[in-house]
């Protein structure tokens, strides 16, 4: 996964949660601005792994690590193919 599908991700369970920028910004610690700025996908704006990590908090979601070569696991087959059953 690389940082425009964890943006894309992270405005999609935004959205799902009928959050604005704004709300979820305050939510997680930062400012609206801060997170437009990802969202949004500025060029050279980095937030941090901390501030990336309280906003996923914020949304329900983690970060979960595996080896690149490895094969999806089962739960991340089945919420890839969620939306087609």
């Amino acid at each position: 996964m690389n940082l425009n599908e964890i943006r894309d991700a992270v405005a999609a369970r935004r959205k799902e949660l009928d959050l604005t920028q704004e709300a979820l910004a305050k939510q997680s610690g930062g400012s609206r601005e801060s997170y437009l700025r990802f969202e949004g996908g500025k060029t050279g704006h980095d937030i941090g792994l901390r501030r990336l990590i309280r906003i996923l908090s914020t949304l329900g979601l983690e970060i979960a690590l595996r080896p690149m070569s490895a094969p999806p696991t089962l739960e991340e087959l089945n919420e890839t193919f969620r939306d087609e059953q």
